[in-house]
């Protein structure tokens, strides 16, 4: 695997971490700031049993009939059965 251009700049000392801040899902945001002051670069990390939203509706999906299962538009709404069938998402 390649290391990252912020990975690179890291071992010049030309990038020092500012802030590192931990979500509810997991997710690290890391800020870092250029010794010069004026670049700020930021670096999110996911863990490994981090699930994307249409992965998670998947999940909370199985073994439920189509009638109660939870579809996703084009635009990224989470719409319901009979909503689902007005969009034409299913037949």
């Amino acid at each position: 695997m390649m290391p990252s251009i912020l990975t690179s700049l890291l071992s010049n000392s030309q990038m020092k971490e500012i802030l590192s801040k931990t979500r509810l899902d997991g997710s690290t945001i890391t800020y870092f700031m250029s010794d010069d002051k004026r670049t700020v670069t930021s670096e999110l990390s996911y863990p490994r049993s981090f699930r994307n939203t249409y992965e998670e509706l998947e999940h909370r999906n199985e073994g439920l009939p189509k009638t109660k299962r939870q579809y996703m538009t084009d635009e990224g709404k989470v719409v319901g059965y009979l909503t689902a069938k007005k969009l034409g998402i299913i037949t």
